[in-house]
């Protein structure tokens, strides 16, 4: 018997620390660590665990699906698996359409004059296109499995186990980080001030200017999990420190294509087939989360906006709407439901913690009815395909019962798929628990113009093998026949 992995039993280590400052975004962080690709990180954390308290976002997986990771996925990369380098190699050069089409709807939409329903529903599609295509994976498990890899190759080819600093130099990009950008823009203007005031030409006013434009530029690249966008004052103080001392002068670009050229060289003289593939591989990765970082810290304004709108039409206090789930948001703009007091305290006082936990467990499945239920009046169900047949039930649950149906029974089942066609073919109608209108069992009768009702509650417990009854599903009804 297997013994199910309780979640307090769990040895975790952590996988990220973020300050944010709404409980959505942490929700987005829960969620975002759970994403996977299936061509790339089919193995993922199937555990984790995320606290939120003052502001600060700790998550977590098991020490075990690390371990998990670094075997299967580490394995991969460290073997060269083809499909493994070829779609990590892909996910680097997708163009975030999506993202970028939501983001130019969402920029024109004056969230002050749409529904409460329209609301919650460009929230919604917010928190699940960013994350969908923006993330379409957790590229820590990437990053760790890449680092599990080219660590194992550079022991093998060193025979030293303390590889630390030979690994760090080789990991350099002559490709400049967002905030890297941000940096030395805000330097080259202090510099240009730092100028102008040795001829007298300093301006406050047209100083304050160029720090506001800055904000505007740069304000939310620093609130991409959910922080608050960075103000007018910071970026004024950095500007200052820039001012004053030039010695604080950011790393330019030449020096970073001076580390990245001594890397390649470094690598270059390792002379390693695994490393000529990994290494590149790794970098252009960080590249892509830098890049997505940034995209995600622009699009947070949009968040905010939303939110801003909803605390406006809703009347919550600024410190209990930052303490509301996503779920609770859509029931108070579509309910007028607001959380209790009480709750928002709790929130407060002791913080939030989000856990999925997908263990697997046996459990007694109960036993399929074979019960006869006799004198029941008429059946009500929808009508999926319209239709008059009268014959005889025959209940069918998997494929082994297709043999007992005849050609003009009436077919019953919980649902129906591919498995079950050729019972659906012998039957003149079928009734099923299951199903829309664009079911398997709905689409398939239509096609073979043959009666179908979907969504007969207990169908398969109250109708029985060798029961006649005439199925009319034009009107949803099955009646039993004296």
């Amino acid at each position: 018997m297997l013994k199910k992995r309780r979640l307090e039993q769990i040895k975790w280590r952590r996988i990220n620390m973020r300050n944010v400052t709404h409980l959505i975004a942490v929700e987005f962080i829960h969620d975002l660590y759970n994403r996977h690709d299936p061509s790339i990180n089919s193995v993922r954390f199937r555990h984790t665990k995320t606290t939120w308290k003052n502001g600060i976002v700790n998550s977590y997986a098991p020490e075990h699906e690390w371990q998990l990771l670094e075997n299967t996925l580490g394995n991969q990369y460290y073997h060269l698996d083809y499909n493994t380098i070829i779609y990590t190699k892909k996910l680097y050069k997708r163009k975030r359409k999506l993202f970028r089409h939501f983001m130019r709807h969402i920029k024109d939409i004056d969230v002050t004059t749409i529904s409460n329903a329209k609301l919650f529903s460009l929230l919604l599609q917010f928190q699940s296109i960013v994350l969908g295509d923006l993330y379409i994976l957790n590229f820590v498990q990437v990053e760790h499995s890449l680092n599990t890899a080219i660590k194992k190759v550079l022991k093998e080819i060193t025979k030293d186990k303390s590889i630390d600093g030979l690994y760090s130099s080789l990991i350099q990009t002559n490709i400049t980080t967002a905030s890297g950008k941000e940096r030395r823009h805000l330097y080259t203007i202090a510099n240009k001030w730092r100028i102008l005031k040795k001829f007298s030409l300093y301006d406050e006013q047209k100083v304050a200017l160029d720090i506001k434009r800055h904000t505007k530029k740069y304000g939310y690249l620093y609130s991409a999990y959910g922080e608050t966008p960075k103000d007018y004052q910071s970026f004024y103080l950095d500007f200052m420190k820039y001012f004053t001392d030039h010695t604080l002068k950011p790393k330019n670009s030449y020096f970073t294509k001076i580390l990245h050229k001594e890397s390649k060289k470094l690598l270059k003289q390792l002379n390693n087939k695994k490393l000529d593939i990994l290494v590149p591989l790794l970098v252009s990765g960080g590249v892509f989360r830098d890049t997505n970082k940034a995209l995600l810290g622009q699009s947070t304004k949009y968040r905010l906006k939303i939110i801003k709108e909803v605390k406006r039409r809703t009347k919550i206090k600024e410190t209990h709407i930052t303490h509301y789930l996503l779920s609770e948001i859509g029931e108070l703009l579509l309910k007028g439901s607001k959380v209790p007091e009480e709750t928002i305290s709790n929130r407060k006082k002791n913080g939030v913690t989000l856990t999925r936990n997908e263990d697997i467990t046996i459990t007694n499945t109960p036993e399929m009815s074979t019960e006869k239920k006799v004198g029941f009046t008429n059946l009500k169900g929808i009508c999926a395909s319209p239709g008059k047949s009268t014959g005889t039930c025959k209940v069918v649950y998997t494929k082994k019962d297709i043999q007992k149906v005849k050609k003009g029974d009436i077919m019953i089942a919980i649902g129906t798929d591919f498995d079950l066609i050729e019972a659906m073919h012998k039957s003149s109608a079928v009734i099923t628990e299951e199903g829309g209108i664009l079911s398997h069992a709905s689409v398939v009768c239509r096609e073979m113009q043959k009666p179908c009702c979907i969504g007969v509650k207990e169908a398969t417990n109250i109708l029985y093998d060798g029961l006649e009854v005439t199925v009319d599903a034009t009107k949803g009804l099955i009646i039993p026949l004296d």
